[in-house]
Order: C-alpha cells, then sequence, then structure tokens
C-alpha cells in the first residue's frame, strides 16, 4: 500500500476525533453549528500538518495555508483556532498543549500572534526583510530570482505596494548587462520587466548555444 493511500484512514480517524471534539464543545455553545460536512469540507481541502520542526519560512507558510483554507470555510474564529491547531504533531502538538491551558477560548487573531511568537519572531522577520532588501540576482537564474523575490517581499510590502515600486525594485537587482537594457525601456509594470529580462535570458542562452555550435565546428575542420 502506498504511504498517500495508508494516510488517509488516518486522517480520517483524526477528523473523527475532531468532530467528537467540536460537538461535545457545542454542547456549551450551541448558537455556533458545526456539521459533519463542515469537517469533511476541511479535510477535503487538504490542510497541512505543521510539527514545529521547519524553519521559520515553513511556519509562515503554514498559517498563510490555513488562512487560505478558511477563506473558503464559514468558521468561527474560535473554530479556526481548533481546526488549525488539530493538524499540529510532535513538538508543535506539546507546545499547544501548554498553550491552549491558559487560553481556552483563544481567537484565529491571538492565535497567529502567539504562533508567530514562537515559530516565525520578530528577529526572523527582519531577518526576511534585510535580505529582501539586498536582494540581487547574482547566479540565479532570473526564474530563480523572481520566485525568491516573490517569497521575500510578502516580509517588507511597503517596499513594493505600487506597481512602479514594486518593477522598479525587481529591475534594480536584476545582473548588470540586464539590469542596464531593461532601464532603458522604462517599463511601468513588475509583470513586464520580468518579461524582459527572461527574454534577455534566453537570448544570452541562444547565443552561447550559436557561439559552441560555431566553435565545434571550427575545432572539426582543423
Amino acid at each position: 500500500m502506498s504511504e498517500a493511500a495508508s494516510a488517509t484512514p488516518t486522517m480520517e480517524r483524526m477528523l473523527e476525533g475532531l468532530m467528537e471534539v467540536i460537538k461535545n464543545n457545542n454542547n456549551h455553545h450551541p448558537e455556533v453549528p458545526h456539521t459533519r460536512s463542515h469537517i469533511e469540507q476541511f479535510q477535503k481541502l487538504k490542510p497541512p500538518t505543521f510539527d514545529g520542526k521547519q524553519d521559520p519560512l515553513v511556519a509562515q507558510s503554514w498559517t498563510l495555508e490555513m488562512e487560505k483554507i478558511f477563506e473558503v470555510m464559514e468558521c468561527s474564529e474560535e473554530e479556526k483556532v481548533k481546526l488549525a491547531a488539530f493538524m499540529f504533531t510532535d513538538e508543535a502538538y506539546r507546545w499547544w498543549l501548554t498553550i491552549k491551558e491558559s487560553e481556552p477560548n483563544m481567537k484565529w487573531d491571538r492565535f497567529k500572534e502567539v504562533f508567530n511568537s514562537m515559530y516565525f519572531p520578530p528577529s526572523v522577520k527582519e531577518q526576511m526583510i534585510a535580505e529582501f532588501l539586498d536582494l540581487r540576482q547574482g547566479n540565479l537564474t532570473v526564474t530563480e530570482y523572481a520566485a525568491k523575490f516573490t517569497r521575500l517581499s510578502r516580509f517588507a510590502t511597503y517596499v513594493v505596494d505600487t506597481e512602479d515600486k514594486k518593477a522598479r525594485k525587481f529591475e534594480g537587482g536584476l545582473k548588470d548587462d540586464f539590469k542596464t537594457k531593461v532601464k532603458l525601456l522604462k517599463l511601468p509594470t513588475y509583470a513586464e520587466v520580468l518579461d524582459r529580462a527572461l527574454i534577455l535570458e534566453n537570448d544570452e542562452k541562444e547565443l552561447a548555444k550559436r557561439r559552441d555550435h560555431k566553435r565545434a565546428r571550427s575545432d572539426g575542420s582543423n
């Protein structure tokens, strides 16, 4: 049996347990309706687990993924906490056991605050901001540079909060020969700057291929 197949029954049992917890909780809060279909919806959206062992960027991505799921579910602020915390495993689950005792009725915004203080502290965010401010293409491909730019930009949105600012920031980090050519075009949007940089990179690769081919032919004729 595949790992994915064996994991499915386990997840189903876990969510059955969660449903029972929520059902018991509703005996004290009958005004908040929770149904089997609601729990099943959460399961179908494939919520990620979090074990507390990963790097801070994984922790930050985990909360973003949870918020994406909650955008399509009608959850109370307290239920968001229960659903998210249910995906904790290992070290993260042990940490959560100590937290929920002191704040049993925690709401989602407070949950994120407590979670980030543990797994994505301000010092890490400041480090990510500094890395973004100093970001340069260097030896990265344009695609790799764009991916890193996107990943880090969310920590310093004030730097790229308009299309022009985003375009200029990305343009300024391109390697010198690309940057010089792109700047002359005065492109107004990030998408256009990225597209032009990709074209320049492709042209550079094609030129290198032609040179290699010409050199190979020249060597073969000698």
